[in-house]
């Protein structure tokens, strides 16, 4: 009888390691997924500067920290992604890319913003909010316009839960400026 209980409670202690190893692997797999669709892609460009919700946001070598003052933080600024196309119309090739700002927060602003190539150089459009906190699915060109689709929270969703309602928007380009276009129904 001794040696069944003590078969058992060896078997018992397999079953509980593997499950505790698998549980493991789960966690260690869904935090690598979460690192993967919150870690900004780094896209090389020259330096541009933006204007962000009014205070201009110079991006150099991939990103922009600046000092919040009184605080020992800053607002970090990175590249998420990008399309190109010509959205001014010039017939040179411009770049759309989202924005990601960080300031030390709970907060994660997403912008959208065009490098515009001009006679002049590279010049940057004012950013468009997206969304705080929102997943990026998607961001391409066509027809000169600018399509994302992207995740936000939903009314009643807590903002540590994943986005789960999906939003598509397009823009174009005009005086140098990004303007969403209305979809016609």
């Amino acid at each position: 009888m001794t040696k069944n209980k003590n078969s058992a409670s060896t078997g018992l202690t397999v079953v509980a390691a593997i499950a505790v190893i698998a549980l493991l692997f789960s966690l260690i797999n869904l935090n690598h997924c979460r690192k993967q669709l919150a870690t900004p892609k780094v896209v090389e460009n020259p330096s541009v500067t933006y204007e962000i919700e009014g205070v201009p946001t110079t991006m150099k070598d991939g990103m922009s920290k600046v000092a919040i003052p009184d605080t020992p933080m800053s607002t970090v600024t990175t590249y998420f992604g990008q399309t190109s196309g010509d959205f001014d119309g010039n017939e040179s090739t411009d770049t759309a890319r989202i924005l990601v700002q960080e300031n030390g927060g709970s907060g994660t602003a997403y912008y959208l913003v065009v490098d515009l190539t001009t006679a002049n150089g590279i010049v940057g459009t004012p950013g468009v909010f997206l969304g705080d906190r929102i997943l990026i699915d998607a961001l391409w060109t066509e027809d000169n316009e600018i399509s994302i689709v992207f995740r936000e929270h939903g009314e009643n969703q807590a903002m540590y839960e994943m986005p789960e309602v999906s939003v598509e928007k397009n823009f174009t380009v005009v005086d140098g400026a990004l303007q969403e276009v209305k979809a016609t129904e």
